[in-house]
């Protein structure tokens, strides 16, 4: 879920496999292996459902952070 902070809204600081797929238009496999690689950054919760940072694919795509569609279903 997003907030409104200013009038600006909040992106999530991390996107899930599926979401980094959708904008790299690669596998699941390759998001793998570009974490393994260092070419992306992850974090794995507790519950073990892995994360990528937004920051690291816009950093991988060059483009800035605020670039990277919000692909998550609103719950508005």
């Amino acid at each position: 879920m997003s907030a409104v902070i200013e009038g600006r809204a909040v992106l999530p600081r991390f996107l899930a496999v599926k979401e980094t797929c959708a904008v790299l238009g690669v596998s699941g496999a390759t998001v793998r292996r570009f974490v393994k690689a260092g070419d992306l950054r992850q974090w794995t919760p507790e519950r073990g459902h892995r994360k990528i940072t937004r920051d690291s694919v816009a950093r991988l795509v060059g483009v800035d952070p605020a670039c990277i569609p919000n692909r998550r279903k609103s719950t508005e």
